[in-house]
């Protein structure tokens, strides 16, 4: 069993993710390889091409040689959880099947970051309080 820890970041993904999206994709998670503990909502991902799961695996890369501990994936589509499986992620990743697993309950403040592919004016970046009402965002 792995340790929990309470997510420095959190990168929330939604939509579709093919290899048009790979650059992007990259780009972004880049920004946040650096987070001490990070969480990558998957919650609402429908689809990731085989590319894009590269791109999580380079990142885990990065992270592993700095020293870095893993990142957290929250589940997204049962068919995303069938090539995450097949690839052999549910090793590499501790998966967890809501944010609320990975989130503290005492009020620490956790950045979190929103992308949706091909939609430039998607990307923000807000704290929110964990373990407060999921619906209320501080920016």
């Amino acid at each position: 069993m792995r340790e929990i820890r309470v997510p420095s970041a959190v990168f929330v993904l939604r939509g579709e993710y093919d290899v048009s999206h790979r650059w992007r994709l990259r780009a972004e998670l880049e920004a946040l390889a650096d987070a001490p503990d990070l969480v990558l909502d998957m919650s609402a991902v429908t689809y990731m091409d085989s590319i894009c799961i590269v791109e999580l695996l380079r990142v885990w890369s990065l992270r592993k040689r700095k020293g870095l501990p893993a990142f957290s994936l929250v589940r997204g589509a049962p068919s995303l959880a069938r090539s995450f499986a097949l690839a052999g992620l549910e090793s590499a990743f501790r998966i967890v099947d809501a944010l609320d697993e990975v989130l503290a309950k005492d009020g620490r403040a956790v950045d979190v970051r929103y992308a949706t592919p091909g939609d430039e004016s998607a990307v923000k970046l807000s704290s929110v309080l964990a373990g407060g009402d999921s619906g209320t965002v501080e920016e």
